[in-house]
């Protein structure tokens, strides 16, 4: 059976760039497996681009932040524009992935599922864009992360970490809560012969990949650079997605600021990137 499914997200579902390709390469698989795909995404709304300036503005003045990714002001909004573009469709399910803010004051009869790699309950204090949120902001953002799993049929999770918060700090029936890891963000899987005849160097190929440096854990991998040519290893280490700070950089390391994965010849560069790296670092603290 081919379902008609309604992917809800307030960003470009068809820019790899956004929530590194998740979206788009999740609402592929949906389309390539599960049948037909109406991207209801993405969402540019005057008044929740004027809110959120406001609250950025207004955050200079406090100590305490409010993370206006949970605010309920902007989560009714996304939930009156949803629901009208879900009234105009037949569709047989909902599928959102870490759009708790978008489905929270959904109104619609059609089942949905929720899918996500961290609740806002888990979030909070932990990841820094979470850290020193105001009482009212913490309020909010559960609030809205409860409605959004109450609005679910299913809810899937890539951890068995997520899977316990949903269960158990939002209260959502185990048998409804699946755990399904997220796979690659990749257009290209090269076949397992072509990585074993890779030409072997005497160099030491490592590859960082992120735009958060800090939280992506750049100077653990930086440091274990080190450590490897202190060893008297020959070491070279490429560093994609952002530029570390001067004091880092050194002749062992390439510097590539920016892939464009949108494009032919961004695909190319990053499948040149992996086929030619040796180890992946991914020493990530949240």
């Amino acid at each position: 059976m081919k379902y008609r499914i309604a992917y809800i997200t307030s960003e470009n579902p068809l820019d790899k760039g956004n929530s590194s390709g998740v979206y788009y390469y999740q609402s592929a698989a949906l389309k390539k497996y599960c049948g037909e795909v109406y991207l209801l995404g993405p969402v540019n709304n005057l008044i929740i681009n004027i809110i959120r300036k406001s609250i950025n503005f207004l955050q200079r003045f406090f100590k305490k932040k409010y993370n206006h990714s949970h605010s309920i002001l902007i989560s009714k909004i996304y939930g009156r524009i949803f629901s009208r573009k879900l009234s105009n469709g037949k569709f047989d399910l909902v599928f959102a992935d870490k759009s708790s803010c978008e489905i929270a004051y959904i109104k619609t009869s059609t089942p949905v599922i929720y899918s996500t790699d961290a609740t806002f309950n888990l979030l909070h204090g932990y990841y820094p864009g979470y850290k020193s949120l105001s009482r009212i902001s913490e309020i909010e953002g559960n609030i809205i992360e409860q409605n959004a799993v109450n609005k679910s049929s299913l809810v899937i999770c890539s951890t068995k970490w997520a899977a316990s918060s949903i269960q158990k700090f939002y209260n959502f029936p185990s048998k409804n809560t699946h755990i399904l890891p997220r796979g690659a963000n990749i257009d290209k899987v090269p076949d397992r012969e072509i990585i074993d005849q890779k030409e072997k160097t005497s160099v030491c190929r490592l590859l960082f990949i992120g735009k958060e440096l800090m939280r992506k854990g750049f100077d653990i991998a930086y440091r274990t650079k080190e450590y490897i040519r202190s060893r008297g290893v020959p070491v070279k280490m490429i560093v994609v997605g952002s530029i570390p700070p001067e004091s880092f950089h050194d002749e062992d390391m390439e510097i590539i600021a920016y892939i464009d994965k949108n494009t032919e010849y961004g695909i190319n560069e990053f499948d040149r990137i992996m086929y030619n790296s040796d180890f992946f670092l991914l020493p990530t603290r949240a």
